[in-house]
């Protein structure tokens, strides 16, 4: 037993200077997500070194739907960016409305879905275009950890992409989208739910 090494990333800590801004990230916890604010520590650690405030909308219950409709439109209208991470519930027609109007006057949304746990980020997603898939993606050829811990090195020139050479991807699903690609997979990489070998995005 103590000749066995255990694996270990072959990614080291993340070092940098971020540009000093002020703003205010809403958190979603309106639609029973399904995640703890210990499991999102290091982003908003990040977004607080940034200058950026932190609120979280609702108490992580099921929630009266026009009540919730109005705290979603009073929190996007002071915030810059909203993240939603694993609803629980899907987001109403007119909830998804509020989220256009804020994107459209400028404000951002990060969307984030683990393929483990079952979520309704689609109800709210697909207003953009975008379709989160209901699989894993794995590679058994190069991979970080283990097989489900993805490389991807594969950019469209963009402005979220400028300057990645590689990212590694810790239980990830495919995303289908009406837009172009801004990451994909290597050859090696393939999908638990389509046998094909194809990039996914």
């Amino acid at each position: 037993l103590e000749k066995i090494v255990p694996p270990s990333s072959s990614f080291t800590s993340f070092t940098e200077v971020p540009p000093i801004q002020t703003g205010l990230l809403l958190v979603d916890a309106a639609h029973r997500n399904d995640f703890t604010k210990e499991e999102i520590g290091t982003l908003l650690s990040r977004v607080a070194d940034r200058g950026y405030a932190v609120e979280f909308l609702g108490n992580f219950r099921r929630g009266n739907e026009l009540d919730r409709l109005d705290s979603l439109e009073a929190g996007l209208r002071q915030a810059d960016t909203f993240a939603v991470i694993l609803p629980g519930e899907p987001y109403s027609q007119q909830e998804g409305d509020a989220v256009a109007r804020f994107v459209r006057k400028g404000g951002k949304v990060l969307l984030v879905a683990d393929p483990t746990r079952d979520n309704q980020i689609n109800s709210l997603a697909e207003r953009f275009g975008i379709a989160f898939q209901p699989d894993y993606l794995y590679n058994v050829v190069q991979y970080d950890l283990n097989f489900q811990d993805i490389f991807v090195s594969h950019f469209r020139p963009d402005e979220l992409t400028r300057g990645l050479s590689q990212i590694v991807l810790y239980t990830a699903g495919s995303i289908k989208s009406s837009g172009p690609a801004l990451a994909f997979t290597d050859g090696n990489t393939r999908s638990s739910l389509i046998q094909r070998r194809e990039p996914f995005y």
